[in-house]
């Protein structure tokens, strides 16, 4: 039994209070086969991995010039909030050095995208995006995963994807090794030299609080006797 174009219609106005998924209204709008929804959504598909401010500006004027022509609200909201989605990836371009790191420390440790894959339970294809720069910046519950999997500081991968930190106050060491290229002896460093860099740093900072604690105890038993 065919629905028709005005049973379609209502049928997803009525679940406008409803969480909708986009998946749902796209394929509404495809099977609605109808302007201009139609077009706008084959712009959103195009410009889904290739995001820039200025086509989604373009394909957001263009909505909202044609509001009145999308008869269903909700086809409307769900094509805005896409548009909205796409808007957040920007600036989330993954750093070259994230990837450069993951493999390094997954190929230190020994293990195959399969390992990691089964320690964390993000896919291996998509750990392998990731080592190849085809990917956006992951989220933190991905680098909170890959963090404890690899045996690394979840901060040290954050600065390496590239994710802004509006945090004000002292910089992060990571922030400067992996945010930037760094130049030692006119050799460009590379992730895995930055990271051994960071942790060498960090043996220095434990190795003087050891001394200094032991510093403490000894003058504590000098005062004793």
């Amino acid at each position: 039994m065919q629905t028709n174009t005005s049973e379609t219609t209502i049928i997803i106005t009525k679940n406008i209070n409803k969480k909708i998924s986009y998946a749902k209204v796209k394929s509404e709008i495809i099977k609605l086969d109808k302007e201009p929804a139609l077009s706008i959504l084959h712009l959103l598909e195009k410009t889904d991995g290739n995001e820039s401010t200025e086509l989604l500006d373009e394909i957001e004027q263009r909505l909202k010039a044609q509001k009145d022509d999308i008869e269903d609200i909700t086809i409307y909201n769900s094509l805005q909030k896409r548009i909205e989605t796409l808007r957040t990836r920007i600036g989330r371009q993954i750093n070259d050095n994230f990837g450069t790191l993951i493999r390094s420390l997954r190929n230190n440790h020994g293990y195959s995208l399969k390992d990691v894959a089964n320690i964390t339970g993000i896919s291996a294809s998509y750990i392998n995006r990731l080592e190849k720069f085809d990917r956006k910046a992951p989220s933190f519950k991905i680098l909170e995963a890959l963090a404890k999997a690899l045996d690394v500081s979840v901060s040290i991968l954050i600065e390496a994807a590239g994710i802004k930190n509006d945090k004000k106050g002292p910089i992060n060491m990571a922030h400067l090794l992996f945010m930037y290229d760094i130049e030692v002896s006119n050799i460009v460093l590379t992730a895995e030299q930055k990271l051994k860099m960071y942790n060498m740093a960090e043996s220095i900072i434990r190795f003087n609080e050891v001394i200094e604690s032991n510093e403490v105890n000894h003058k504590h038993l000098n005062k004793q006797i």
